[in-house]
């Protein structure tokens, strides 16, 4: 009899902001495990979230599903960007790819680099394209797509390329890293 490849679910990594983030609001994406905080991010700007060591060893592969909340209805063709930024390093400012931090801030243009040229030294996981529900400011739940991590450490940045900020709260956002880990049975 052959034996099959399998996939099981493995602990989710949630980021999300620990002063708003309802793990029991409509939509959630589970507890929080790590901290980001998206609360009214501009259009056409990004946010980093905190390093997080995914274990020597780890899954190969992640499913990636977002929640946001714009503040108003966005216009169509926007999307929510997500990127990472891989790193050998667990402390928090060493390693990082594209200028990350590592901590919970802001991820803007730094001296001779525009933003645009650092998320192109990131690694791209995934749009969530923005609906256009006409109710102000709906919470989005997207599939953002399956990723691979290249080092054990890492960052989310999120990138609003919506037509509107996010809504002034971070009550809904979330960001969940669900690891499908292959077992040959």
């Amino acid at each position: 009899m052959a034996n099959e490849i399998l996939y099981k679910v493995g602990t989710p990594i949630v980021w999300a902001d620990t002063t708003d983030y309802s793990p029991t609001a409509a939509r959630t994406l589970g507890s929080r495990t790590d901290q980001i905080d998206v609360t009214s991010l501009a259009a056409a700007a990004a946010r980093q979230g905190v390093k997080k060591d995914l274990g020597a060893v780890r899954s190969m592969l992640y499913d990636v599903r977002i929640n946001f909340q714009p503040a108003a209805d966005p216009t169509a063709g926007g999307s929510v960007d997500v990127y990472w930024s891989p790193s050998q390093s667990g402390t928090a400012d060493i390693g990082n790819v594209g200028h990350c931090t590592g901590a919970d801030a802001a991820y803007a243009a730094v001296a001779g680099l525009t933003l645009a040229e650092l998320l192109a030294a990131l690694h791209f996981v995934g749009s969530a394209p923005v609906a256009i529900q006409n109710d102000a400011d709906g919470v989005q739940s997207v599939h953002v797509g399956m990723f691979s991590p290249t080092a054990r450490y890492g960052s989310p940045v999120i990138v609003n390329s919506c037509s509107q900020a996010f809504d002034g709260d971070a009550i809904e956002f979330a960001l969940l890293f669900e690891p499908m880990v292959a077992e040959i049975q």
